[in-house]
This record gives C-alpha cells, structure tokens and sequence, in this order.
C-alpha cells in the first residue's frame, strides 16, 4: 500500500521532523510512503498543490498527521483524495493501534468537521 503523509507545514516549524517521524514509522510497518515535507522551500501555494495532489494521486491510502486540520492544503488534499475514492486513515490510530483505516463515512465526517472548525462554524 502507498501511503501521503498529510499535514501541516506553513507555520509549523517542526514540520520536517512531524514528517519524518511518520515516514520513518509507516516505513518500519512495511508500508511505501510519499512525503510532501521533501520539497524543496521557495514556491508559491500553487505549485506545492498541484504536486502534491499528483503525489497524493499515485497513493492508495492519505495518512493525516496530528496537526491536518490546521492546514488548508491538508483539508484539499483529503477532500481530493475521498473524491478520487482514496481511503484515509490517522497517524494517531496508527502510532497507538497499528494500521487502521477510517470508513469513508468517518473521514467525510472530519472533513466537515475540519472545514466547518475552520470556517468558525462549530456546534
């Protein structure tokens, strides 16, 4: 199974190490991993997002770090990704109780969840 790590990394200056830690971790479970946080610094939005999305495309599986809600580009890349059938899964289930993949009834929930959070709507 190929799995994209997604996340945030405007903004979080640990972002390098919150990538690779999980990287590091799906790798040593067997999996292949594609990791956004290798790009290189000093492109505009644009540019990251359609490479990302053409990563996230070649993945079976997108894997949201901790912190995704946080990121614009994170919540794109789920909502990409539920479009294009992809399955999705949390790094926190991972690290805690090994691979386990969200319905997709649960991972369109966090989106809205995500979205709504984002947008100052919460119940």
């Amino acid at each position: 199974m190929t799995i994209y790590l997604a996340g945030k990394i405007t903004g979080n200056p640990n972002y390098k190490e919150d990538f690779e830690a999980a990287e590091r971790a799906l790798t040593e479970a067997g999996e292949s991993v594609m990791n956004p946080a290798i790009l290189p610094l000093g492109w505009g939005y644009d540019s990251y997002i359609e490479i990302t999305l053409a990563m996230l495309g070649e993945c079976d599986v997108i894997c949201l770090l901790p912190n995704w809600t946080d990121s614009p580009g994170a919540r794109r890349e789920l909502m990409n990704a539920l479009v294009r059938g992809k399955r999705a899964m949390k790094y926190s289930d991972f690290a805690q109780h090994g691979m386990r993949l969200l319905s997709k009834e649960d991972a369109l929930s966090l989106l809205v969840t995500a979205y709504a959070r984002a947008e100052g709507i919460e119940k």
